[in-house]
């Protein structure tokens, strides 16, 4: 399966400097199954997608955000704060 030693003497740490490459699910679970496999234990065939946790994830918390901050009333004082500091050096404000 995997040569886990290459690149480490104690063949206990593995890198990759490929943003991403864990993203895919089912790389993911064959590369862990592989272990699983080196240290004696049963592979787990059922995985799930990560895209559709994440997502989960983030509609959690928009509705905690949604829940707790009146978004409308933020936004629209950071625009006036970044609108001042933009002109506040013209004569809008005399």
């Amino acid at each position: 399966m995997f040569n886990l030693s290459w690149g480490t003497v104690d063949g206990c740490k593995w890198g990759t400097y490929l943003h991403g490459v864990f993203h895919n699910d089912a790389f993911r679970r064959s590369w862990l199954d592989g272990i699983r496999v080196e240290k004696g234990l049963k592979t787990l065939r059922n995985t799930y997608s990560s895209n559709v946790l994440k997502e989960q994830e983030f509609d959690r918390i928009a509705e905690v955000v949604h829940q707790h901050i009146d978004v409308k009333l933020s936004l629209s004082k950071y625009l006036v704060m970044c609108y001042y500091k933009k002109y506040r050096h013209s004569n809008l404000f005399v």
